[in-house]
């Protein structure tokens, strides 16, 4: 399945056409704040309840393309794909499936 990336004016991640975006680094899930745009899904907030509730480092705000691509995996979510994992975002690659299912499932989220 192919989704756009919506930007904010000033160029900073806001989500995806269909769905919230997460990606990690380091350990710590980074999502975009809904501060300024963006919808707060029954998934998303799943995900981040779901980060509060095991401790596991989580950042949400401002964030630009170059720290998307930076990250080891990303995701899209709602609520009636659940959580997927994006392969392919400009010339960045992602062969993660495995990595994220497992962070999925230490998170008890499947």
């Amino acid at each position: 399945a192919q989704e756009g990336l919506l930007l904010d004016a000033s160029g900073m991640v806001v989500s995806g056409i269909m769905s919230n975006i997460y990606w990690l680094k380091a350990g710590v899930l980074y999502t975009p704040s809904l501060l300024l745009s963006g919808v707060a899904g029954m998934q998303r907030a799943k995900i981040l309840q779901a980060c509060v509730a095991q401790q596991h480092p989580l950042r949400i705000g401002a964030f630009s393309v170059a720290a998307l691509k930076q990250a080891e995996w990303v995701c899209i979510s709602n609520s009636l794909m659940g959580m997927v994992p994006v392969a392919v975002f400009e010339e960045k690659k992602w062969d993660t499936v495995g990595l994220v299912q497992s962070w999925l499932h230490r998170l008890h989220l499947t």
